[in-house]
């Protein structure tokens, strides 16, 4: 039988979690020492911060004489755990609190031979709402995300019809998820079900990433993987969108566009997708922005929009007639291997474009993308989007960086691979 130690800190009557929490770097000039009693010195605004950031990761040292760990894990054997627990004091820098250390049953969840926790009953869940969602690749990219971040998490996609939208959020909520992804078509009608709306969302018109927060005993509203113990009830959904800087990041960085103002642009498509991203060029002061929607009222009210946000750009319901430094595919055309290019040869040639950029990641070559290698064109899918967005959503729901190398090559093997 093991024990973890739990820490708490009387002075702040706050739960900080298991020792196995406080991981990182150890922090230098930390000592404990058995308290008698409570602290002579209560501390101050300042101190109360430097211990929360010490509690909340940046690591701990157990007093020499006892046992000094600086590993993921803090347990001892039952007797161990009974010697550690009672009253100590913290002393940083001078400055003395009252810590306790009690010593519960703790459970070690096995590990699986890819160094993956199995799931026990502590395991949180976050997931993609689609439909269809069968050809998403986010869980693969996440639980690599996860894995290597030693969450306890995992990461699900769930076919959800646009009728069962609130009703699948809502359930989300009552069994605590740590957050949410949206594909389509849940992106717009997300913003009315959202309970708050991040700026982004707000600027970008579409929910992509959605997190679920609580009140903590202060009444500050938190990121569910702030709270150790029991997550309280009346959960909120924050709705946000990542996906307008993964565009722009993905262009810069998988395309190698050294920059996007002064360029002149052909969007193809005016829906949700394409609406967001003729916003952000917008944002991004791009020279001209070339709008072609199957329907071309949609098209314009997106450039009507543009013209009223911001004033001075330069849009264009229609094909261009001159040469374009990239055209971006923003529809669902190139899904299926049936589909036609979604642009119309009879008006552009792509040897007018000198990028293109497909945000289909699945199949990883779209016929328009082959047919943009065969005119000369540098042609990159959507792949460096999914991966920046799914990265923003990640760590807006840890709270933690994430790792991207081992998310592209998990994205990599499940499109190139499969």
């Amino acid at each position: 039988m093991s024990a973890t130690a739990v820490l708490s800190i009387r002075e702040f009557g706050e739960f900080w979690g298991t020792a196995s929490d406080l991981t990182a770097c150890p922090l230098s000039g930390i000592e404990w020492r058995l308290a008698d009693g409570l602290p002579a010195k209560r501390p101050k605004h300042t101190q109360r911060s430097a211990l929360r950031r010490f509690a909340l990761g940046y690591g701990w040292e157990i007093m020499p004489g006892l046992t000094q760990r600086r590993s993921q894990s803090f347990r001892f054997n039952s007797d161990r755990a009974r010697d550690l627990a009672g009253h100590w004091m913290l002393v940083i820098g001078g400055l003395a609190l009252e810590v306790v250390f009690s010593a519960v049953p703790s459970y070690a969840p096995p590990v699986s031979a890819t160094g993956r926790t199995e799931i026990n009953a502590a395991t949180r869940f976050c997931a993609v709402f689609g439909h269809p969602v069968r050809h998403s690749a986010s869980p693969a990219m996440q639980n690599a995300a996860i894995t290597e971040l030693g969450l306890n998490w995992r990461y699900l996609a769930c076919p959800v019809h646009p009728d069962d939208l609130r009703a699948a959020i809502d359930g989300a909520r009552a069994m605590k998820f740590i957050g949410l992804n949206l594909t389509v078509p849940h992106k717009i009608f997300a913003l009315k079900m959202a309970d708050k709306l991040d700026e982004s969302a707000q600027a970008w018109g579409a929910v992509n990433t959605v997190r679920f927060e609580a009140r903590d005993p202060k009444g500050r509203w938190l990121p569910l993987t702030r709270f150790a113990g029991e997550v309280p009830d009346n959960l909120r959904a924050v709705g946000f969108n990542t996906d307008a800087d993964a565009l722009a990041r993905a262009l810069r960085e998988e395309l190698h566009l050294k920059r996007l103002r002064g360029a002149s642009v052909l969007l193809l498509g005016a829906g949700g997708a394409g609406r967001m991203a003729a916003l952000k060029l917008a944002a991004e002061h791009v020279g001209s922005l070339f709008l072609v929607n199957r329907t071309v009222r949609k098209a314009e009210r997106v450039a009507t929009e543009i013209r009223r946000r911001f004033a001075g750009r330069k849009v264009i319901v229609g094909y261009p007639r001159h040469r374009v430094d990239l055209v971006i595919n923003a529809t669902s055309l190139g899904l299926k291997p049936e589909d036609g290019l979604p642009f119309d040869a009879r008006q552009f040639s792509l040897k007018q474009a000198g990028a293109v950029y497909d945000m289909i990641y699945r199949p990883a070559e779209t016929g328009l993308l082959k047919a943009a290698k065969a005119a000369g064109c540098r042609a990159v899918n959507g792949l460096g989007m999914l991966l920046y967005q799914g990265a923003a959503a990640l760590e807006l729901w840890s709270g933690k960086r994430a790792p991207l190398e081992p998310m592209r090559r998990a994205l990599e093997k499940e499109i190139y691979d499969n």
